[in-house]
């Protein structure tokens, strides 16, 4: 919750660092339109780390391909 978060930037830096995008999806509960994301067929190896605060999210490993959609 943003109340026990131990990171937290103000919403201007927020605006200056992020793209449009980025800010609406993190901070508007925003989304992407269906397989127009960049990381949508990025299959390179590696840890994948929050836009926001730099934080490891998930490594390319436990990516999972369900094989619906496109």
């Amino acid at each position: 919750t943003k109340k026990t978060w131990p990171v937290s930037y103000s919403q201007e830096e927020l605006r200056k660092r992020l793209t449009p995008k980025q800010y609406h999806v993190t901070q508007e509960r925003g989304t992407e339109s269906a397989f127009t994301g960049e990381f949508t067929y990025h299959k390179d190896e590696g840890t994948y780390h929050c836009v926001v605060c730099g934080a490891p999210l998930f490594s390319s490993h436990s990516k999972f391909d369900s094989g619906s959609g496109e």
